[in-house]
């Protein structure tokens, strides 16, 4: 592990000499492991072959979509360093990971992993609207999923809500809509803000604030409030507009 951390710090290598790295086989390697220390291993491998480009840009969506499904769907060893390691690689991780954690943060196996997708979410979801562009649901599928978590029968932990609430207000800034702009909210805004007008979302902070009096939990679902109320608002306004 030590090993591979220093050659994940090389930039600008031999292409020739080095070879293309093979996201596939890795992924499959990566699924026999039993510990974590090889895990991290790979995530330095990871790490090296996207700074010089010894893979190609669908291979590494195409990885992290498979480990996250894996690692959300199977037991097995922890992979999340491997997913939080590559979230710093901002021209990349949203393609890679965006897709994958709002899946696993809507059908992962246990309350941990979908907590996990949550705080994974949280930091690489950008108000640069040019990604949405092309995945215009994004943020309301990423809606939907945490309104899911909360509104669940089941009992959930106080930092797991915190965790949740804290991605749903990142999505309730990327979204916001700007007052002194005359030009209509991005195609992927105005869907989500068709989604939240649509939804439970108000009975739903009702019944989290009701049943959970965690002052972090608390101090968030008045923020969301906020913020839910005065985008509402002006989303019916240029909606009226139209």
């Amino acid at each position: 592990t030590t090993l591979f951390a220093q050659i994940s710090k090389l930039k600008n290598v031999d292409k020739d000499k080095c070879g293309k790295i093979d996201l596939t086989t890795l992924c499959s390697l990566l699924q026999k492991s039993k510990s974590p220390q090889y895990s991290k291993a790979c995530s330095h491998i990871v790490s090296f072959a996207y700074k010089n480009n010894l893979a190609v840009e669908a291979d590494f969506v195409n990885f992290f979509d498979k480990m996250v499904d894996i690692w959300a769907n199977k037991r097995g060893p922890e992979f999340s360093g491997l997913f939080e390691d590559f979230c710093r690689f901002d021209d990349i991780a949203q393609k890679a990971l965006i897709g994958p954690l709002a899946k696993s943060s809507q059908s992962g196996r246990t309350d941990f992993i979908k907590q996990r997708s949550f705080q994974l979410l949280t930091p690489i979801l950008s108000t640069d609207t040019s990604f949405y562009n092309e995945n215009t649901t994004a943020l309301s599928e990423i809606f939907t999923s945490c309104l899911g978590f909360l509104q669940r029968d089941e009992k959930s932990k106080s930092q797991h809500k915190i965790s949740c609430l804290k991605l749903m207000e990142k999505t309730l800034q990327i979204a916001k809509i700007d007052a002194s702009s005359t030009k209509s909210p991005h195609v992927s805004t105005s869907l989500y803000w068709s989604v939240v007008e649509g939804s439970s979302v108000d009975s739903v902070l009702n019944s989290v604030g009701e049943s959970c009096k965690a002052q972090g939990v608390i101090s968030r679902i008045k923020i969301i409030r906020s913020e839910i109320t005065a985008g509402l608002l002006l989303f019916l306004t240029f909606k009226d507009e139209e």
